[in-house]
């Protein structure tokens, strides 16, 4: 999920429900405006498991910057994951370690180019 700045940055939202329904909404800065669904690959959820667990998603900071404040011009990346019963969201403002950015760069290349099919009324 990143949240929206005072420019044109990237705001979007993806979700993986426990079904493999996959929800989008593009809001600015991206291709795809608007709301889309898909069903996942079995193969997904692996990749996310595998990516997060070689990124050490859960041993990161809940947010970053971890000593100062947010800079409330930029925008937020949040990653919420619940895998093996184990469960972090992790909001990053800027200053971000480069595992974390690695991840969210893996996650939004891997959601990015699923197959969407915009949502009747998806707006």
């Amino acid at each position: 999920h990143n949240t929206d700045c005072h420019g044109n940055c990237p705001a979007y939202a993806a979700r993986l429900f426990s079904d493999w329904h996959l929800i989008y909404r593009g809001r600015t800065g991206v291709e795809r405006l608007g709301a889309y669904e898909a069903w996942a690959q079995t193969d997904l959820l692996t990749r996310i498991y595998t990516a997060a667990y070689r990124h050490q998603f859960f041993d990161l900071a809940v947010a970053y910057p971890t000593l100062a404040r947010p800079i409330e011009e930029l925008p937020l990346t949040i990653i919420y994951l619940n895998l093996d019963d184990r469960e972090k969201t992790v909001i990053s403002n800027y200053n971000s370690p480069s595992r974390f950015r690695d991840l969210e760069q893996f996650l939004e290349d891997l959601f990015f180019a699923i197959d969407w099919r915009e949502m009747p009324g998806g707006s």
